[in-house]
């Protein structure tokens, strides 16, 4: 899931390659100059696969967020695939981080920054950008800009209390100042250093700026403090000139509120297709827009698939009610009943249980420290992450609040859950949601893995860039995002969540909906999140993978189930959460 302005939105990414944007002239400075030496030196050795050589060359801050070991992973499996490197030019200098166009196997920038002795710093590779060039600002735009600029400053050079003191108090009391270090220590720090930022507009008073795949979002009050703060992946919201293909009939009410959501998404630059649909007053309706992939002219329809993301999640849980009215596990029982004695001998894990796998309060966090040295193709970040890995992380885990006391989004928590339901049925993961939820809930297009011929109806999904990228390929995080879908199925699932709709799972389903933890902003059941409305009980989950945003809300109470599916890592999550908040407003109950 990711989150809205308010929140600092994790970026997939590893240490070794990010993203920048370039901006050009010539050495100037002393430490441009001492900088300059290094960075052909460190070139030279990578050339040379001197991985220890250039591991010299850093200092305790780099060796602080990587060790040796890792940092040998990192230049054998990602950086050898960039040699050699050639034509090593300076483009610029920002906050002591020197830029230079490189040649490698494809076109690079190469980002880095030495500490007050000499050593290195910070040092990333990246895919090279053309120049950017920042739109004007008004006085009121500049004002804003004078606080994202310190805000950053602050940022890369790691004063994450300098940056907290100049949030306004309605930031402070949506993040307190432990999460606020929490998120910026272990997210944006191994981002380092963040690239200068292109303005690009101001809306609401929120200023935009890119950062290559990145976007900073920063809105002050009155007191000149930042009310909103963001950086996120980029998402572009030109409007398109020409008018985009759509199957919506426009004939009643429904047709229209759900066409003015979707047609602001969809005639926004950069998103490609989306098919939706809505359950209301006892009628199926399915509305397709934009294409399957782009430029293909084909529009999307009720079976085209996409992939989910952590709608999943939902899945999982279904399983685990499954598998505790079978009786096979208790939703209390320890999550060492289930894992190797040498895992479950870690002291860190001795209360956590199967429910807060589920509802996000386990206390593990949103991904696994060692992830990162496992990826090999930055738009797989899943592939590796095996097992054996992920028991090597909890062997080492160590907890720093006590599970069930708190909510954090865990990826990680939902992927150990569903291995220990792999164990519990002695079944793979793919087989568990296939004899268990899509063949008596009758969603045949509803898959783990697809075939060759599920492939045909796949939508295309596009990163950020808008570059075309494969579907995730997962192994011990399966349970928390693995599923592909398609419209007609995804309705049917929602529907099925409501109370009149009798099925095979109707007590598993019930199970899941029960709220397990709450708290000032979150109501959560098992695996399902709960919109916060004083009137009705809506379920809702968001999905959210390197090509695709979905959203699946269901309100118990009205009847009225909403499913959006997009082919875009943009920000079709949100726009599912929006449409339903609109539709519950404004049609009749």
């Amino acid at each position: 899931m990711y989150g809205y302005i308010k929140s600092i939105s994790r970026v997939l990414t590893t240490v070794a390659l990010t993203f920048a944007v370039i901006y050009t002239h010539a050495q100037t400075n002393p430490q441009e100059i001492k900088t300059d030496a290094i960075a052909h030196k460190a070139i030279r050795l990578f050339n040379a696969h001197q991985a220890d050589s250039i591991y010299a060359l850093t200092g305790q801050v780099f060796r602080q967020q990587i060790t040796q070991s890792q940092w040998k992973q990192i230049v054998e499996k990602q950086l050898i695939t960039l040699l050699p490197l050639k034509n090593c030019t300076f483009i610029s200098s920002y906050n002591n981080v020197s830029n230079y166009k490189v040649d490698g196997t494809i076109m690079l920038t190469f980002n880095i920054s030495l500490d007050s002795f000499g050593k290195i710093e910070n040092l990333s590779f990246v895919p090279y950008r053309e120049e950017a060039k920042s739109a004007p600002m008004t006085d009121v735009e500049k004002k804003t800009d004078e606080v994202a600029m310190k805000v950053l400053d602050y940022l890369n050079t790691k004063q994450a209390d300098q940056m907290y003191r100049f949030a306004a108090q309605s930031f402070k009391s949506d993040l307190d100042s432990a999460t606020w270090h929490n998120v910026i220590e272990k997210q944006l720090y191994p981002m380092l250093p963040i690239p200068k930022p292109v303005f690009l507009y101001s809306r609401n008073g929120v200023n935009k700026y890119r950062m290559g795949q990145l976007q900073y979002l920063v809105g002050i009050d009155k007191t000149d403090k930042f009310s909103t703060w963001a950086i996120q992946p980029y998402y572009e919201d030109a409007k398109k000139i020409e008018k985009v293909a759509s199957d919506n009939p426009l004939r009643s009410k429904l047709d229209s509120i759900v066409n003015k959501w979707l047609t602001g998404y969809i005639q926004t630059k950069g998103n490609i297709g989306l098919s939706a649909a809505v359950y209301y007053k006892g009628a199926d309706h399915y509305y397709n827009y934009g294409e399957t992939v782009k430029g293909n002219h084909k529009l999307p329809d009720v079976h085209t698939l996409y992939e989910i993301g952590s709608i999943t999640k939902t899945f999982t849980a279904t399983l685990l009610a499954k598998a505790t009215i079978d009786g096979l596990v208790k939703l209390d029982d320890p999550v060492t009943k289930y894992l190797p004695d040498s895992v479950a001998a870690n002291a860190g894990l001795k209360d956590l249980t199967l429910t807060q796998l589920s509802n996000h309060t386990s206390g593990l966090p949103r991904m696994p420290d060692n992830i990162d040295a496992t990826v090999t193709d930055l738009n797989q970040p899943y592939e590796h992450y095996d097992e054996k890995h992920l028991f090597a992380f909890l062997k080492n885990f160590k907890a720093i609040r006590a599970p069930g006391s708190s909510y954090e989004y865990s990826n990680l928590a939902v992927g150990l859950l569903g291995v220990i339901l792999e164990k519990v049925y002695h079944k793979p993961y793919e087989e568990l949601v296939k004899l268990y939820i899509t063949q008596p809930l009758q969603l045949p297009e509803t898959k783990v893995r697809l075939t060759e011929e599920d492939v045909k109806h796949l939508a295309q999904g596009y990163d950020g860039a808008i570059n075309p990228v494969a579907p995730w390929r997962q192994q011990a995080t399966k349970a928390a995002g693995a599923i592909k879908s398609s419209a007609v199925d995804m309705l049917r699932y929602g529907k099925l969540q409501l109370p009149q709709f009798s099925n095979p799972l109707s007590k598993e389903l019930k199970l899941i909906h029960q709220s397990t933890f709450q708290d000032a902003a979150y109501t959560i059941g098992l695996g399902w999140h709960y919109i916060q409305n004083e009137h009705d009980a809506v379920l809702q989950h968001t999905g959210g993978t390197g090509g695709y945003r979905t959203a699946l809300c269901v309100n118990l109470n009205r009847s009225l189930v909403v499913v959006v599916l997009t082919n875009n890592a943009s920000t079709g999550d949100g726009l599912g959460i929006e449409l339903t908040t609109a539709l519950m407003k404004t049609l009749p109950r």
